[in-house]
């Protein structure tokens, strides 16, 4: 940061310390304790808070994400909770998988989100090991 720059409220110190500058919150293990410290000194602000504003490729996306849910929202509503009150020999019904497929097809994308999640976890740990292990 250069000198003449205002420094954004969330950095500011909360309370007064002995250091003039900002002090980045740490863990007190040489005092005795263990974790972070329960007031840390700095408050972490977003992107928001330091005045940056989101990219036009960023909001695009987010229009596109949205857009995507709310028609995927749509049509398993429609498919779930409308479609048992309407005959069976309407032609709606076309449009629209067998039930059986109302339950498989969330049970399956949950189990590779966790799926996914899980493998995301473990490859984090285990670079993270890698990283801290000391030769000897």
């Amino acid at each position: 940061m250069q000198s003449g720059e205002a420094v954004p409220a969330c950095l500011r110190l909360r309370r007064p310390g002995p250091a003039s500058g900002l002090r980045l919150p740490a863990c007190h293990e040489r005092e005795g304790r263990k974790g972070p410290d329960p007031e840390p000194d700095v408050a972490w602000c977003s992107g928001a808070e330091r005045g940056e504003m989101a990219t036009g490729t960023d909001q695009v996306v987010g229009l596109g994400l949205v857009a995507v849910s709310l028609i995927i929202f749509t049509y398993y509503t429609a498919w779930v909770i409308l479609l048992p009150f309407i005959d069976s020999q309407h032609v709606i019904h076309k449009y629209f998988l067998p039930r059986a497929y109302a339950v498989a097809i969330p049970l399956v994308a949950g189990l590779l989100l966790l799926l996914c999640v899980g493998v995301f976890i473990t490859y984090v740990m285990l670079k993270n090991q890698k990283v801290t292990k000391k030769p000897q």
